[in-house]
């Protein structure tokens, strides 16, 4: 795939980082599978892998976690 954001490089798989923010909270996901650009790094995730980050955010700020560092891998099963 070619980057959309430098529009040169090429996408490799790999993994990226995350900060999101939700309902004031703030999480920082690391190891995210991505399509991330050989030139500028930008990533590219997946409907799926959005999905399953959203979810799990919802889930988090429900517990009234405000802030939190996840490695996805723990979280994607």
């Amino acid at each position: 795939m070619l980057c959309i954001t430098c529009k040169t490089g090429k996408t490799k798989k790999g993994k990226s980082v995350i900060t999101l923010q939700k309902s004031g909270a703030i999480f920082v996901i690391k190891n995210v599978p991505a399509q991330v650009c050989r030139q500028c790094r930008e990533a590219y995730f997946s409907s799926e892998i959005t999905a399953k980050i959203q979810d799990f955010a919802t889930k988090l700020t429900g517990l009234g976690i405000e802030t939190a560092v996840i490695n996805f891998e723990k979280i994607a099963d």
